[in-house]
């Protein structure tokens, strides 16, 4: 099961001889320097690579973050890091080759400690599909920071994105429509209830189950995910509220109710699944599609983000290891 552990100082993967890769993500969020900038002393892996979206590199402070993230790398390591610059309009062209060469090349001999903080949700499910597939689960670790406040929390007019640019599967997780069934989409309410509503919209299934938020981050973001998905709660009626609510940082519970939602309707309908909510809740929902190929991942990916003041600050670290489900005790 998985194991997720607050931190204060970024510390090395283990003590033992092999060599540690880290992977990060710049952005025009502060927090994706988090975990860098918390480095111990003793930490030093062996090399850093830094992704980059050429979309968002003159948006904001991105540039900022991605240079005070190559300065933070070549204190480390004593070497630049390896920069890949991909596109959101390219996802099957978002890793490069040469990563995963080298990422196979030493297998058996490396762990790896990816920041997910800031990587878009498309780039770090097909991410971490390639890797898993390289390393072992306890040679891999995951990285999350929090903000200490998102725009929509502290300003009235605060906003997080608008409008919708497409919805479409992510790339390598396009599923199996089976035309003897129905359609079903199942939807992690979020704070952007516009997409959320787009995506019903775009999908029009013949079933749709929402499933809510549970204790946020913070207090005030409660209130802000009930009413940004009114609108599509009120069209899809009470009856396709889910039961139970996902807590902010669940990864585990969100795996595991979607497992019952399927082991229940899988006869009837073939899936559909939106991760709209948390980073951590997400990665419920990557595991949970990494074990059903026959799912669809689909996302609706916006077409403006508030650059200038998506979020503020930076506050609790977690890291996440055994991202597992085989090895949990779910189906006992």
């Amino acid at each position: 099961m998985s194991r997720i552990i607050e931190f204060k100082n970024l510390s090395p993967f283990s003590s033992s001889n092999k060599s540690e890769i880290f992977i990060g993500c710049a952005s025009y969020e502060e927090r994706c320097t988090g975990a860098l900038l918390s480095a111990s002393e003793d930490y030093v892996p062996e090399s850093t690579i830094i992704f980059y979206s050429k979309e968002y590199l003159n948006k904001g402070k991105t540039e900022d973050f991605l240079d005070l993230l190559c300065k933070c790398s070549l204190k480390l390591t004593n070497k630049k890091p390896e920069l890949i610059n991909f596109s959101l309009l390219s996802q099957s062209q978002c890793l490069n080759t040469s990563i995963m060469k080298k990422l196979n090349k030493g297998a058996q001999d490396i762990n790896i400690t990816i920041d997910i903080t800031t990587f878009p949700r498309q780039l770090l499910f097909l991410l971490l599909r390639e890797v898993r597939q390289i390393v072992q689960a306890n040679n891999l670790r995951l990285l999350y920071s929090e903000p200490k406040h998102y725009s929509a929390e502290i300003r009235p007019d605060g906003w997080l994105t608008k409008g919708v640019r497409s919805v479409t599967p992510m790339f390598g997780f396009g599923g199996v429509q089976d035309p003897m069934l129905k359609k079903m989409l199942v939807v992690l309410a979020g704070h952007e209830g516009e997409r959320a509503y787009i995506t019903w919209r775009r999908h029009q299934p013949d079933k749709t189950i929402l499933i809510p938020q549970g204790k946020p981050y913070h207090e005030g973001l409660r209130n802000i995910s009930v009413k940004e998905n009114l609108l599509l709660r009120s069209i899809i009626g009470g009856v396709c509220l889910y039961s139970q609510s996902l807590p902010a940082r669940e990864v585990d519970e969100a795996y595991l109710q979607l497992e019952r939602i399927y082991a229940r309707y899988a006869h009837e309908y073939y899936f559909i699944v939106a991760p709209l909510g948390t980073k951590l809740q997400s990665l419920g929902f990557f595991l949970f599609a990494e074990s059903r190929p026959d799912v669809q991942v689909t996302y609706a990916v916006p077409i403006y983000y508030n650059y200038e003041d998506y979020s503020v600050g930076i506050a609790r670290r977690w890291e996440i290891r055994e991202l597992d489900p085989y090895k949990s005790d779910y189906r006992k």
